[in-house]
């Protein structure tokens, strides 16, 4: 690290900060409440405010880097206006960029619960990591983060802040199979993007209510709102969006014994999966052609499907796939 190394080093032997991992070093405790009485008596507000500012942006823009490396669920929300340059961290790889998230959630979670100023990115960082944690860390350690979210988009005026972080609720209330809830939630949503005029919204809490009421047994209105979600979809041009709702769509068919439709929605969404490189639903996809197939009888077309090559990736559950996020 050069210079900096130099200083971390020197600071160490002065016991002012610790190392607590590989290139990574923290304060003291008690330095750490000096340091914060003191930027608080000597430092203007204007200037605390702006160092908030660049953390947040920095953290928000180096989720999203991480995000699009680790296949994370990330809503592609409106972006900021009138935002200056940022610095944000790249990575090489998912291996990386998830060895990033593991050391530094903390770090950026005490930030976003902490701060007072800035609610326009505070609820931007906290949709941003509850996204990217949801599939490796317990709902109850990223929940709070989305209770100040939703406070701090309400405080900026943003309802598509708060219709993001309500569908992050709702993907809680699914991992705890309480279905119920994660369809009100993605009710809540569906009005505050509406009430925003913003189609990427609700396409995405039309397709998370969709996934409720087929988990509820409510399967022509779950069928109903991912045929609305796909119209949507299709008429903003959202190639992702169709190809997970006509997944999901697939599944629902095959479960009530409609095999064939169960194939030809299948059919159309394998094209569009691989084409947007999205391996983890191609592989969903080829799993319900070959369920399809095999309740048709067609044993070969099943074993066709279910050994067909997807790239490295794997079912995030064994059994019959249902529909997902």
């Amino acid at each position: 690290m050069g210079e900096a190394g130099d200083l971390l080093d020197g600071l160490v032997r002065g016991h002012l900060v610790k190392q607590v991992g590989a290139g990574r070093f923290g304060w003291h405790d008690l330095l750490r409440d000096y340091a914060v009485s003191l930027a608080a008596a000597e430092d203007p507000v204007a200037q605390r405010e702006a160092v908030v500012r660049r953390a947040l942006r920095h953290f928000l823009h180096t989720l999203a880097a991480a995000g699009a490396l680790t296949g994370s669920n990330v809503l592609r929300l409106p972006a900021e206006t009138g935002a200056e340059p940022v610095v944000a961290q790249s990575f090489a790889d998912g291996k990386e960029a998830t060895a990033w998230l593991a050391a530094e959630w903390e770090n950026v979670a005490t930030v976003v619960t902490s701060v007072s100023c800035h609610p326009e990115l505070v609820w931007r960082v906290a949709e941003s990591l509850s996204a990217v944690l949801y599939r490796t860390r317990s709902a109850t350690e990223w929940l709070p983060l989305v209770a100040v979210g939703i406070q701090a988009a309400r405080r900026a005026g943003e309802p598509v802040g708060e219709g993001a972080l309500r569908l992050a609720l709702a993907r809680a209330h699914w991992l705890r199979s309480e279905h119920t809830a994660s369809g009100e939630e993605c009710t809540r949503a569906l009005e505050l993007f509406r009430a925003a005029e913003w189609p990427h919204g609700e396409s995405a809490a039309l397709r998370g209510l969709a996934i409720a009421l087929c988990h509820l047994g409510e399967v022509d209105r779950s069928i109903e709102n991912f045929q609305a979600s796909i119209a949507i979809d299709r008429g903003i041009g959202d190639r992702r969006g169709v190809a997970v709702n006509l997944c999901n769509l697939a599944t629902v068919h095959d479960e009530l014994g409609q095999f064939a439709e169960s194939v030809r929605l299948t059919s159309q969404s394998l094209p569009l999966l691989r084409e947007i490189g999205h391996r983890q639903a191609e592989a969903v996809a080829l799993a319900n052609l070959g369920a399809a197939r095999h309740d048709q009888g067609r044993l070969r077309a099943a074993t066709a499907a279910l050994t067909r090559p997807c790239g490295s990736a794997r079912s995030s559950a064994p059994g019959t796939p249902r529909p997902s996020r």
